[in-house]
């Protein structure tokens, strides 16, 4: 999963030289799409934290869920650093 959010990643346009880190909070469900996206930690810079946001869309699907886990969605937060 962390593979493909960094291969998702895309700097945001309109930030000059701006880098910061957000915290994205989503929801995998058993078939590997995500809902539930929110910010738990702002970056302070709204155009960093849209682009968070936007690189778990990108990378869905993510795998599924196997099914020995004996759950049906699964709660991940992740940092994503935006740096030039």
């Amino acid at each position: 999963m962390v593979g493909k959010l960094r291969r998702a990643l895309r700097f945001p346009r309109g930030t000059g030289n701006s880098s910061g880190e957000v915290q994205v909070q989503f929801v995998v469900s058993s078939a590997g799409q995500p809902s539930g996206m929110r910010i738990v930690q702002s970056s302070d810079n709204a155009p960093i934290d849209q682009a968070g946001l936007d690189t778990v869309v990108r990378a869905a699907p993510f795998p599924p869920i196997p099914q020995g886990a004996n759950r049906s969605e699964w709660a991940f937060t992740v940092p994503l650093a935006f740096t030039r």
